[in-house]
C-alpha cells in the first residue's frame, strides 16, 4: 500500500517536473542524485522505478528534492504476542521502582562461531581471469556443524566485567552455570567491581537461570538479583547487551 501510494506521487511529482524548464540546479541535482543511485538504497530504488516506468536516477532526485522524504532503514525487533505484551506492562513498572538501574548489572551470554563471515554482494575479488584468484582467496568454506564459542559477559554503571569463555552447556545446564560463571565471575565481583557496595543481577529466562538451584545461590550469593518472576520474558532490548554490545 506504501509503495503503491509512494509511486503515484512520484509519477505526479515527474509531471509536475516536466513542465518546468530545466536550470543549472537541476542539472546539479541530477548529478548528485546519480551518485547517491549508488547507495544502499538502490534497489529500492530500482523496484519504485519499474513500478513507475521511469529511471532510477530521477526516482531517486524526485524522492530528495520534490517529496523531501528520507531513507529509513528497516528494524529488526523481538517478537511479542499479547500474553508477552501484558507481562511488560505488568513487569516493567515493577522493576522500574524497584530498581536503580545505575547499579544493576546486565549479563548475557552470546555463541560466536568460527567461520568467516562475508558479504556475496560487496566481497569482490578482482583480477583479470578467474583462473588467476587463488582458491583460497576466491572461495569461503562452510561446514554444516561449525566450531562455536559461548562467551559471557557483564555490563553495569560501575564498569564491565571481563569476558568469560564458556563451558560446554552452560545455557542449558544449571549446574554448569552456577559452577563455570556464578561461583567463578559473578561472586568475586562484590569485591571487585561493586567494592562491597549494593547491586542487582540481572539475566534472561534461560533454562539455566530460572532453575530453583540457581535462584536460590543467587538469594545467598548477591545482594539483590532480579528473579525469574520478575523479569519480562524475550524482552532483550530491555538489556544493553543484548542489542549493542553483544550483536
Amino acid at each position: 500500500m506504501r509503495s503503491a501510494l509512494l509511486a503515484l506521487l512520484v509519477s505526479a511529482a515527474l509531471a509536475a517536473r516536466e513542465s518546468s524548464t530545466t536550470n543549472a540546479s537541476a542539472v546539479a541535482e541530477e548529478r548528485e542524485a546519480e551518485q547517491e543511485d549508488e547507495s544502499d538504497s538502490a534497489p529500492f530504488m530500482k523496484k519504485l522505478a519499474l513500478q513507475t516506468n521511469i529511471s532510477r536516477v530521477s526516482v531517486n532526485r524526485i524522492l530528495k528534492y520534490d517529496l523531501k522524504d528520507k531513507a529509513y532503514s528497516r528494524r529488526k525487533v523481538h517478537f511479542l504476542n499479547d500474553r508477552l505484551r501484558q507481562l511488560r506492562r505488568e513487569r516493567c513498572p515493577i522493576l522500574l521502582r524497584r530498581h536503580d538501574a545505575r547499579k544493576i548489572l546486565f549479563t548475557d551470554e552470546k555463541i560466536f562461531t568460527v567461520e568467516e563471515k562475508f558479504n556475496r554482494q560487496n566481497n569482490k575479488v578482482y583480477a583479470k581471469s578467474s583462473k588467476d584468484v587463488p582458491p583460497s582467496a576466491r572461495n569461503v568454506s562452510r561446514t554444516h556443524h561449525p566450531a562455536s564459542v559461548m562467551v559471557w559477559w557483564g555490563v553495569s554503571y560501575e564498569g564491565v566485567t571481563q569476558l568469560h569463555f564458556c563451558q560446554q552447556g552452560v545455557k542449558v545446564k544449571a549446574k554448569n552455570y552456577q559452577s563455570d560463571i556464578l561461583e567463578t565471575v559473578v561472586k568475586p565481583l562484590s569485591n571487585t567491581l561493586f567494592h562491597n557496595k549494593y547491586w542487582v543481577f540481572q539475566q534472561d529466562s534461560a533454562p539455566s537461570h530460572k532453575a530453583k538451584t540457581t535462584q536460590a545461590w543467587l538469594k545467598e550469593n548477591v545482594p539483590a538479583f532480579i528473579a525469574a518472576n520478575e523479569w519480562p520474558s524475550s524482552s532483550p532490548d530491555l538489556n544493553p547487551l543484548d542489542y549493542f554490545s553483544m550483536d
